[in-house]
């Protein structure tokens, strides 16, 4: 595993991400060479930065309930990571992007 790195680019497509309030992955072709983890926390009472932490952690793979989606970012060739949260309505929407260096 590669050591990762904080990308204030990658956070800025995050945030682009983000600020769409879809709730869904965003269209690869809007994060060229960029993967992406999503989740929608729907407690509001939640601070933007709960929900980052929430977001990032209880989302499980559908097959091994186990195991967070954040084994992802940590996979061998991910560098670059950048994350960003938006108050939707009903929902925060945690975003996060990364991809190899």
């Amino acid at each position: 595993m590669q050591k990762m790195v904080y990308d204030c680019a990658v956070e800025a497509s995050a945030i682009r991400s983000a600020n769409t309030c879809t709730g869904q992955l965003s269209p690869p072709s809007t994060r060229p060479g960029l993967k992406e983890n999503d989740n929608n926390i729907k407690d509001m009472s939640l601070t933007p930065e709960e929900a980052a932490e929430k977001g990032l952690f209880i989302k499980k793979y559908p097959d091994s309930p186990s195991k967070p989606v954040m084994l992802q970012m940590a996979w061998h060739n991910n560098v670059r990571l950048g994350c960003a949260v938006k108050k939707c309505s009903g929902f925060y929407f945690v975003v996060c992007q990364y991809g190899p260096g």
